[in-house]
């Protein structure tokens, strides 16, 4: 059994097959260690953008969580903890990248080239993620930019940008969590957007000493409060995109809602608070829970 991947999916997997009784395992990583897209994305401000609580396996709940939305290196930590509890470290080998792959239909079995060596393997289960590779960006004239480039999937940690002048292409999800966390130190924050994203306040509360004292002692409670946003979450997702036109008023109540109040309170400027506003309903696009975007914008 091969599984291709050391990030969530792949410690989750194998954690499954050694319950299981599957013992013969073998975890190819490209990189030198687990974490996978928290293990690459470092840019600053990253996080979730699903409650903590929610965003871990059910039979291995952290009551430490440092706040409603986790940040990037606290959901690191956890999959570290989480690949030696697990007992899946020792079948991981590490700086192992996948090359070509097929299905020999006389052996019975997968082929593969590691590091440029020749595995097989009867299964073989791809946990690399859906974008392994960061995109390249296709803007004319970047080539000839003579200033520094820096990308969400590889930030470059070593970059000071105090007191510089930055420009940020794009209101996406990774845009909108650099943004505030950049805003107040650098010298001047220019943002360019093809299509605004509707920005909604968030709820991000730091948990306090004594929830997580709870949850420690009483692990069924965390448990719970886990089902139950899981619950919200894809009775939400699920029912909002299978019965839109039945429930259409609300997305359409709560755009009218952003539009009228939030946007007005937080972007005075009427010119530039059309540009940011939206031309379609709230949740035609991946709407962003976010604090202080919307402020930093002017």
């Amino acid at each position: 059994m091969v599984i291709i991947g050391a990030g969530l999916s792949g410690i989750g997997v194998a954690r499954d097959l050694l319950r299981a009784g599957v013992s013969d395992i073998t975890i190819f990583e490209r990189a030198a260690a687990v974490g996978g897209t928290w293990r690459d994305n470092v840019y600053p401000g990253i996080g979730v953008d699903v409650p903590a609580q929610a965003y871990q396996f059910r039979d291995a709940c952290n009551p430490e969580w440092s706040r409603f939305y986790a940040k990037g290196p606290e959901v690191l930590a956890y999959i570290e903890r989480l690949t030696d509890d697990f007992g899946v470290r020792a079948l991981i080998r590490f700086n192992s990248e996948v090359g070509e792959r097929h299905w020999d239909d006389d052996a019975d079995l997968w082929r593969m080239k590691v590091n440029g060596k020749d595995v097989t393997a009867r299964f073989v289960v791809v946990a690399a993620g859906p974008f392994p590779e960061p995109k390249p960006a296709e803007l004319p004239g970047l080539d000839d930019f003579a200033g520094t480039i820096l990308k969400s999937a590889s930030w470059d940690q070593r970059v000071d940008l105090a007191g510089k002048r930055v420009a940020i292409i794009g209101t996406g999800a990774s845009a909108v969590q650099i943004i505030p966390e950049i805003a107040r130190e650098v010298g001047r924050l220019d943002v360019y957007q093809r299509t605004p994203i509707w920005i909604f306040p968030k709820f991000d509360p730091t948990t306090p000493r004594a929830v997580k004292t709870f949850f420690r002692r009483v692990p069924l409670a965390q448990r719970l409060l886990q089902e139950g946003l899981e619950l919200v979450y894809a009775g939400v997702l699920v029912y909002g995109v299978m019965y839109y036109a039945n429930v259409k008023i609300v997305p359409q109540a709560v755009s009218s809602f952003l539009r009228n109040v939030t946007y007005r309170m937080a972007v005075p400027d009427k010119e530039l608070r059309a540009k940011l506003t939206p031309d379609y309903d709230f949740g035609c696009k991946r709407p962003r829970g976010l604090q202080f975007v919307l402020a930093d914008l002017h």
